[in-house]
């Protein structure tokens, strides 16, 4: 009896084990043929014409960082002086008044001035992406880090 059930045994698992392989030759699956595609030409980059890019680019940005530290200076300065006066105020509704004022000037020219500088470096970036397809160059393949180096 014994020797009945293991020889059972020993026949399903391999008629179980081989059914798949013998299955698998008689219907062949089609092997996909690989798809080649072509390698993409590679574009002459004026190199030159990359370092005047470049140029431009932070040069414009450099321009706009020194206006934004000259017009902080100026507010920086208004805000001293403003807050001084305030504080020779006597009466402390009148100076709580005078205090508030200076500090909501010079945040409303703070905010104007950061959105110059932001306006001005988005436009260098700008000009800078189309120097840099007029020089032959599509993407930033040799200089991966891009703009978001010097984000204000």
């Amino acid at each position: 009896m014994f020797k009945k059930v293991l020889l059972l045994t020993v026949f399903t698992a391999l008629f179980f084990g081989l059914c798949p392989l013998i299955y698998a030759e008689e219907n062949p699956s089609p092997t996909p043929t690989p798809v080649l595609k072509p390698t993409p030409k590679l574009k002459t980059i004026d190199q030159t014409c990359m370092q005047n890019a470049i140029d431009k680019r932070d040069g414009a940005i450099i321009a706009a960082v020194d206006v934004f530290a000259t017009f902080m200076k100026t507010a920086l300065t208004t805000r001293k002086d403003t807050q001084k006066t305030a504080w020779g105020i006597n009466d402390r509704t009148q100076r709580k008044v005078s205090l508030k004022d200076a500090w909501t000037k010079f945040k409303g020219s703070w905010l104007t001035a950061l959105k110059n500088l932001r306006k001005a470096r988005n436009a260098a970036w700008k000009q800078f992406y189309i120097d840099r397809k007029v020089c032959g160059s599509t993407s930033l393949m040799d200089d991966k880090i891009t703009e978001g180096t010097d984000a204000f």
